[in-house]
């Protein structure tokens, strides 16, 4: 019997591990405290892995790829941890 499956890949993650600092590009969006705009941090595995989890889970037939450099010119902190995941 056919399946349709899903596929999910990611590229380029250079073992960015932690999310990254805001930058004056990155969106502003309200301080819960203070309703202030302000730059939030981005990315980092955690988001990623959860944001895969959600994608994942309205989709059972799938399947997550990676397509290469996920450690190459990595972070220090991935470094540190001998860029394992």
């Amino acid at each position: 019997k056919p399946v349709e499956l899903t596929l999910f890949s990611i590229n380029d993650f250079h073992g960015n591990i932690q999310p990254t600092q805001p930058t004056p590009l990155m969106p502003r969006l309200p301080d819960p405290a203070t309703g202030e705009l302000k730059a939030q941090p981005a990315g980092g595995v955690a988001h990623l892995a959860s944001a895969l989890a959600e994608l994942r889970s309205r989709r059972p037939d799938s399947l997550v790829v990676a397509g290469g450099d996920l450690i190459g010119a990595s972070p220090l902190i991935s470094g540190l941890l001998r860029d394992e995941p």
